[in-house]
């Protein structure tokens, strides 16, 4: 949550019967405002990221564990200057390792590029991509992770289109551009994409389609490109983001609507 004792936010639990308690309260050095969604390990333990806060200069945020008991420690603060910040989700790997992304603003030269890293539950922390500086790509939202163990995502101000990317990162570090968007009709991707049961990569853009108000599309596992819905407003605008249901249907959620 945001706000909370110290204004920085915090993380709570909620049983079956909607009674909620919170588990920790952040304080800035400890991190503050974390905006993405925990991860839930193996163990029971629960990760996540804050983007401000922590004991770096920049105030850029940190990857924090915490258990059910509300035992929690820092185990990464971020470097502004050679790591960026992040507001992603972190997945976990096929080797138990813990994914996540960063960004960085500008192109100046004491500024590194933004970055997909990697950290182990116990801290060591390695950056496994950097991103293309001059063209200032941005990685938005979380990875999913695909059954090779690659890592799949998106980006905004991709290098070709100039307005987004759907890439793929191989477990060797291999980093390959899947598909290039283009602003005026298909618009770009606001967030990470889901991968589905057959293999392909589904997604939200916040702008683009028929109506201009955003779209819900599929890259197809030979690159191409679908949009599945249109959103017109009256049904929705600025989608973000798409799970799958256990009924095999997508389900998100939109920004705003328009009526009359």
């Amino acid at each position: 949550t945001a706000n909370g004792q110290y204004g920085s936010g915090t993380v709570f639990k909620i049983d079956a019967r909607g009674i909620t308690s919170v588990l920790h309260v952040f304080d800035g050095i400890t991190g503050g405002s974390p905006t993405a969604a925990l991860t839930l390990a193996a163990d029971g333990s629960l990760y996540g990221t804050t983007y401000a806060g922590g004991k770096q200069r920049f105030d850029t945020g940190i990857v924090y564990k915490i258990d059910p008991t509300g035992r929690f420690s820092v185990i990464h603060n971020f470097d502004f200057n050679t790591e960026g910040k992040t507001s992603s989700e972190l997945v976990i790997g096929q080797d138990g390792s813990l994914y996540g992304t960063t960004f960085t603003y500008g192109t100046g030269v004491a500024v590194d590029p933004s970055t997909i890293f990697k950290i182990t539950p116990s801290g060591q922390y390695r950056v496994v991509h950097r991103f293309n500086k001059s063209a200032t790509e941005i990685p938005v939202g979380g990875l999913t992770v695909g059954p090779d163990g690659s890592l799949y995502g998106a980006s905004q101000q991709g290098v070709l289109a100039k307005r987004g990317t759907v890439y793929k990162l191989t477990p060797e570090g291999q980093y390959k551009s899947i598909y290039q968007f283009n602003l005026a009709y298909k618009g770009y991707p606001n967030t990470g994409v889901t991968l589905g049961q057959d293999g392909s990569l589904y997604g939200t853009t916040s702008s683009g389609g028929v109506f201009g108000f955003g779209t819900v599309f599929r890259i197809g596992v030979d690159g191409s490109h679908t949009i599945l819905h249109h959103f017109d407003g009256v049904n929705g605008a600025q989608p973000f983001g798409v799970i799958f249901g256990k009924d095999g249907k997508l389900y998100g959620t939109v920004s705003s609507l328009i009526t009359n």
